[in-house]
């Protein structure tokens, strides 16, 4: 199905907050999809595997104070990409090399980490089972083949120097398989209030009468 990215961006952040996440977080899952999806690479899909991962108790979120030194999930946690790249983002200045341990859905940490090397100046790369994106003031490395990794360990390298991307062009419309777009629409839903006994017997009743 076509998704305006508007459409897309504000499905994803009300499916995130339905999964649980705070308003904030659920804003930069938001953007993330619609990031990504302008690329097209499958944003959607990959936010429903972390919203899964979520509701099954999975995840657990980075300790932001400790980011310069990496992070780490426990056990058999994985970290939450959305919080570790938000946490990402609000550091000016990262070491040459930070490992990160195991990330749920790191393509979902992309978006972050080009906003970081843009806003920093010098080019990132992103490992993640095998893979590697190269991030810069230009864009990233994506392309609408990349394979969506569930969980992956993460490396992040600075790279100081020229542009390594190039640059990618843009999309205003986003496609998104059907039973994907149900399974966001289902964890929006849960933002909904629930109908009341009240809410119900009120419901097209204008509280007043014409007849006299």
């Amino acid at each position: 199905m076509s998704l305006s990215l508007n459409e897309l961006e504000s499905l994803a952040r009300k499916a995130a907050r339905g999964a649980g996440y705070d308003w904030g977080l659920a804003e930069e899952a938001g953007r993330a999809v619609r990031w990504l999806a302008c690329h097209r690479v499958a944003g959607a899909e990959a936010l429903c595997l972390v919203l899964a991962a979520r509701q099954e108790g999975r995840l657990c979120m980075p300790v932001i104070d400790n980011l310069r030194g990496g992070a780490s999930a426990w056990g058999a946690l994985v970290l939450c990409p959305i919080a570790l790249g938000a946490a990402i983002c609000d550091f000016g200045v990262l070491p040459d090399q930070v490992d990160f341990g195991r990330v749920a859905v790191p393509l979902l940490l992309v978006p972050a980490v080009s906003a970081f090397a843009a806003r920093s100046g010098q080019a990132v790369q992103l490992s993640a089972g095998g893979l590697s994106y190269w991030c810069d003031a230009d864009g990233a490395s994506l392309a609408a083949a990349n394979p969506i990794l569930p969980d992956a360990d993460v490396t992040l390298k600075i790279r100081p120097g020229p542009a390594r991307t190039g640059g990618q062009p843009g999309h205003s419309r986003a496609v998104v398989a059907a039973g994907v777009l149900g399974q966001l629409t289902d964890f929006a839903h849960r933002t909904y209030a629930p109908a009341t006994q009240a809410s119900r017997a009120g419901a097209g009743a204008s509280g007043s009468s014409d007849a006299d």
